[in-house]
């Protein structure tokens, strides 16, 4: 057997290990990643029962939608100044 050959069994071999320890961190990540979930959804409740009242006298569902339509108008603006600014170049 050549050295070459050696080396590609031990490669293939160390490459075998890493399956299972692959594997047991995706398992981990998903876990990690049902539980961001479910905290996301408690923190939601949690905030739609704080701003109730706010949102019904403004008229939307959930804070949520106050803050993304913020944000929505806030990239708008920086969309405009940034053609603005390459027109003026």
């Amino acid at each position: 057997m050549s050295k070459n050959d050696t080396d590609i069994a031990n490669y293939k071999k160390q490459l075998d290990k890493f399956g299972p320890a692959m594997r047991e961190i995706e398992i981990r990540m998903e876990k990690r990643q049902d539980t961001i979930l479910e905290v996301r959804e408690k923190r939601n409740t949690v905030e739609d029962r704080i701003f109730a009242g706010f949102c019904e006298q403004i008229g939307v569902d959930n804070i949520r939608y106050v803050i993304l339509s913020s944000l929505q108008k806030c990239q708008m603006q920086f969309e405009m100044i940034m053609v603005t600014h390459k027109c003026n170049r």
